[in-house]
């Protein structure tokens, strides 16, 4: 009886130690299957302290880079990128409706020139991201030309996913508008041999099966690194 009794309570301990902490697993062993969703559809402008979140505008990614896939690439990725965004709650977002009826007035290259005027469009708002996808190619993988991918093991991968966004970010909070952020996002994924014929005219983004194709958790690292990039450079000027 008291082994029993000493079986249950251990049986117990177990069980109640898995819902207070649960396993926890390498980050490239954990498959991004989940599509991210933000708490509340509208982006919320002040912390839970009250404290003014700084605002942004975040123009639709420009999609330069000529890679064929059955769906606009352009939209996934800045929906993708608003969402993570919203869902860290770090900054808040300018109604999309409102970004997108000012720029249709301006054209995709004076995102990136040297004239700013195009900016004092942009009212009450802190900053100004844009993004452009320059690169978005299925290229060998070469281990001695590659500084990092993801994950980090290489086995049956013969290639990679290779993209690169320009993005910058321009700060508006006063008169004179200037750029504090102007570079090449790279990021590289390993794409498993078995994966690199997946038809993505049948699992397309929007498909429940999309989620968990390599390309989606590519595009899903990329959007977080971004987000993060963004949020820490906003930070540093707040």
């Amino acid at each position: 009886m008291m082994r029993i009794l000493t079986v249950l309570l251990l049986s117990f301990i177990a069980a109640s130690c898995n819902r207070i902490c649960p396993p926890t697993y390498p980050e490239e062993l954990i498959p991004c299957t989940e599509e991210l969703i933000p708490c509340t559809e509208e982006p919320i402008p002040y912390t839970y302290e009250g404290i003014p979140k700084p605002s942004v505008a975040l123009i639709s990614v420009i999609d330069s880079s000529d890679y064929y896939v059955p769906w606009h690439l352009d939209q996934e990725l800045s929906d993708t990128l608003r969402y993570q965004l919203m869902y860290n709650g770090n900054v808040f977002l300018q109604p999309e409706g409102e970004v997108s009826n000012i720029a249709q007035n301006i054209r995709s290259s004076d995102y990136f020139s040297t004239d700013l005027e195009f900016t004092r469009q942009f009212q009450q708002v802190n900053y100004l991201v844009a993004l452009e996808l320059i690169e978005h190619a299925l290229v060998p993988f070469e281990r001695e030309k590659v500084s990092a991918c993801f994950p980090a093991q290489s086995a049956r991968c013969s290639s990679m996913l290779q993209m690169k966004m320009r993005l910058r970010v321009i700060a508006l909070r006063s008169d004179c508008p200037r750029v504090i952020l102007q570079e090449i996002f790279t990021s590289n994924s390993m794409i498993p041999a078995d994966a690199e014929r997946l038809d993505y005219e049948r699992l397309r983004w929007g498909t429940p099966g999309f989620q968990s194709t390599p390309m989606a958790q590519a595009h899903k690292r990329l959007v977080r690194d971004l987000a993060c990039r963004i949020e820490t450079v906003i930070e540093g000027l707040n």
